[in-house]
């Protein structure tokens, strides 16, 4: 269900952002981040009490500096007031605040699944090698699995393998050793079962590619495209039989190609891009338009 009403949000995304995906993917993150900003901001200009929230800002600035002065004079009645008096200003300016947030929520809720499915990942190119792993209940170890052959794909060492133990990742570099880290520390390491991996490598069409995985008489089967600005969904998940998924092993997009993802809870990095992006923007863009 969830999985198909995210299709549904993309398909419906697409006639307005799709032409993102002509841009270079830094450029087109860039732009969601700061498409982003402008919704958060500008919901709050039009459904938020400008003029009370202005007042209110300037009551808080008036009694940071009345509570200062009361702990330079030990007034601890005065400081006592005061910050019951900042509290009130706190929970009426959330009351304010509450309405343009649930507002920019469904938009920004649009544009987040849009980026998940447009740009969370690296559109594998014409004849680009690209690995696909299928993975199974621990049952299946040594048993044999194939790829089924499809015109335009080719696999290197061909289309049968054993399920195999699987292995942990390779970690490379300082910040995967930490996620790594911090993922065994919560105890989030994922358990290992059974693996058959391939190295295919397929000509560009406009039409996805459907591989196909047959094991003990059953097929199970996920989307493939190769050159085309999209990408289908790297992972498919099965609820029942021996093979547990299917993935795609894609790029993810970095931005700049440097800006990593936070492993370790699951943040992927182009979300992590897009917040540093969005936020930074919301007060820039709260500034130009003179939003309190």
């Amino acid at each position: 269900m969830m999985e198909w009403l995210n299709n549904v949000l993309v398909r419906v995304m697409d006639p307005a952002l799709g032409w993102l995906l002509w841009l270079p993917r830094d450029m087109a993150l860039v732009a969601v981040g700061v498409a982003t900003s402008l919704v958060l901001t500008l919901t709050r200009k039009w459904f938020a009490d400008q003029d009370w929230l202005r007042r209110a800002d300037a009551d808080r600035k008036r009694l940071k500096l009345l509570m200062r002065n009361a702990r330079k004079d030990n007034d601890m009645e005065a400081l006592k007031r005061y910050r019951q008096t900042m509290a009130q200003i706190q929970m009426r300016s959330m009351k304010c605040e509450g309405r343009p947030l649930l507002l920019a929520l469904l938009p920004v809720a649009l544009l987040a699944a849009w980026c998940f499915a447009r740009l969370g990942y690296a559109p594998p190119g014409d004849g680009e090698e690209v690995t696909i792993k299928a993975c199974f209940a621990h049952s299946a170890v040594g048993c044999v699995t194939h790829l089924a052959p499809t015109d335009g794909i080719d696999s290197a060492g061909g289309w049968v393998r054993a399920v195999e133990p699987d292995r942990p990742p390779e970690i490379r570099g300082w910040w995967r050793g930490v996620n790594a880290w911090v993922q065994q520390r919560l105890g989030r390491t994922p358990a290992l079962q059974g693996a058959a991996v391939w190295t295919i490598r397929a000509k560009a069409r406009p039409e996805p590619y459907v591989l196909r995985i047959v094991f003990a008489g059953d097929v199970y089967a996920c989307e493939f495209l190769a050159g085309d600005k999209r990408y289908a969904p790297p992972l498919r998940a099965f609820t029942s039989g021996p093979v547990r998924s299917l993935e795609v092993q894609l790029r993810p997009l970095k931005l700049f190609g440097v800006v990593p993802g936070l492993d370790c809870m699951g943040v992927p990095p182009w979300m992590v891009a897009y917040l540093l992006i969005a936020l930074p923007c919301v007060t820039l863009c709260r500034r130009l338009f003179a939003v309190y």
